[in-house]
């Protein structure tokens, strides 16, 4: 009995390891939620909500700042009744502190050379978290000649538990449970 017990242990071990593996290996998303709030100009008042992602290897070791488009791996945000996603909008920068915690992020429709935003045009930019000021977003339309300001909101979303932390609660929970009935049938 005791064979048996040890046998369903080191399997049990040996599956935990292989569903653990992946998840280690590769990198995964960052992702928070956004809102952007027009405080000024044709749509003041309107408030938009959104997500981004981007990889936890596009953290800068030791901090410091990746900058480049494309460096968000995912975004749903819409702004004027469009629908933008990381294809239709890209990034400027993302810094990071000595932990690897996001503290600036710039991005929007036109962020290549820096998130610029030009009069009579359907664009917008976020600048999260500028040091020692608000989270701050622009925005033009077409024919209207003004920048529009607007404030924002980001916060860190929190992430639902992966697959594999499901499956592993579960085979911990199986192996607990025959390992039980094993010992209740030994002492019987």
């Amino acid at each position: 009995m005791h064979l048996k017990i040890q046998l369903v242990s080191s399997l049990g071990a040996a599956l935990a390891l292989s569903l653990m593996a992946p998840s280690v290996a590769s990198a995964s998303p960052i992702t928070y939620d956004f809102s952007a709030t027009a405080t000024d100009g044709p749509l003041s008042g309107t408030t938009e909500r959104g997500t981004f992602s981007y990889d936890s290897g596009s953290i800068v070791p030791g901090g410091g700042q990746n900058a480049g488009a494309g460096l968000l791996t995912a975004l749903r945000f819409s702004w004027n009744g469009i629908a933008y996603d990381q294809t239709t909008a890209n990034t400027g920068f993302i810094d990071f502190d000595a932990s690897g915690n996001l503290v600036r992020a710039a991005f929007g429709t036109d962020c290549a050379g820096g998130c610029s935003v030009f009069p009579s045009t359907n664009a917008w930019a976020f600048n999260l978290s500028p040091p020692g000021g608000p989270l701050e977003f622009f925005y033009t339309l077409p024919g209207n000649a003004g920048l529009f300001e607007g404030s924002a909101t980001a916060a860190l979303a929190v992430p639902a538990p992966e697959p594999n932390t499901l499956a592993l609660l579960g085979i911990g929970c199986a192996l607990v449970g025959v390992a039980r009935r094993s010992r209740r049938n030994a002492l019987a």
